[in-house]
């Protein structure tokens, strides 16, 4: 098991705010063979999310 930290990018670009709406951060602190996982957990986690949230809708 490992943590994954996903934050929106809110105050982050002072100079483009508009890119806050549209980027996220991902940060992982992990051994090399567990972040190789990373965008297929990732790409798991957020179309699950999609799905849970267009039900919602």
């Amino acid at each position: 098991m490992f943590t994954l930290f996903i934050t929106p990018m809110e105050g982050f670009y002072k100079a483009k705010p508009e890119l806050e709406r549209t980027q996220l951060r991902i940060a992982v602190v992990e051994k090399e063979e567990k972040l190789k996982l990373i965008p297929i957990l990732f790409d798991k986690l957020f179309k699950e999310y999609i799905t849970n949230f267009s039900e919602k809708q």
